[in-house]
């Protein structure tokens, strides 16, 4: 099996995206990190020995594109809202408790979303600015997955309004920010580190308006 190449014996590319498991030293340090005993600093410095080791265990492969694993995030869903899934780190307007579930696994725990207290909704971090630290060290191209639109559309209750934040207004910063992603996934890097997202690959080449009505239509779709 060791000549065994899924690229060429199923003619499917294949390449991983998305989060590989966290090396214990880094999720010791999220926990640190959450009980205030380390520092941001700190907790960087981990996450960027974690970064490395995903990336030349990826490249070690022989993977024609690469990720970073995600280790700098707290999670797929929220990492552009908070540093750790216990809440640190958490952006404006937002609290830790209440929010809707977007996970319940058949073990029984569940992943839940921040609940949204106010305007205007902001994003904290974007996937461009973790791709930024992590493509140097790379010495293949890099795909980097993005949060949809969609999800973050959760943040807003279902069947009530936020007191002095209607639904339409967040829809129009919500659709801003999202805006903002697609811009910033498309900033210039060498050919050979291009970077590839998996999501929003319809808005990357549109103008700002049309990203915006696409990613408006989307929230159309999800709300109404």
């Amino acid at each position: 099996m060791t000549d065994y190449d899924p690229r060429t014996a199923t003619g499917i590319p294949t390449e991983p995206v998305g989060s590989l498991p966290r090396p214990s030293k880094l999720q010791q340090a999220y926990g640190q990190y959450d009980a205030g005993e380390i520092t941001r600093d700190q907790l960087e410095a981990e996450q960027d020995k974690a970064v490395k080791d995903s990336i030349e265990r990826g490249e070690a492969t022989g993977e024609p594109i690469i990720s970073d694993g995600e280790q700098r995030w707290s999670s797929f869903a929220t990492y552009a809202i908070t540093d750790t899934l216990a809440g640190t780190g958490l952006a404006d307007h937002l609290a830790g408790d209440g929010g809707q579930y977007f996970a319940i696994f058949a073990d029984g725990h569940r992943r839940q979303l921040p609940r949204l207290t106010g305007g205007p909704f902001r994003y904290q971090t974007y996937a461009a600015d973790t791709l930024k630290k992590a493509i140097g060290l790379a010495s293949k191209p890099m795909k980097q997955a993005v949060i949809a639109p969609s999800m973050l559309a959760l943040l807003y209750p279902l069947d009530a309004e936020v007191p002095g934040y209607p639904r339409e207004r967040f829809e129009e910063d919500h659709s801003e920010k999202t805006s903002n992603i697609a811009s910033s996934c498309s900033w210039g890097v060498s050919p050979r580190r291009r970077l590839s997202a998996s999501s929003h690959s319809r808005v990357h080449n549109c103008s700002r308006r049309r990203r915006k009505s696409i990613i408006r239509s989307s929230l159309d779709g999800k709300f109404r």
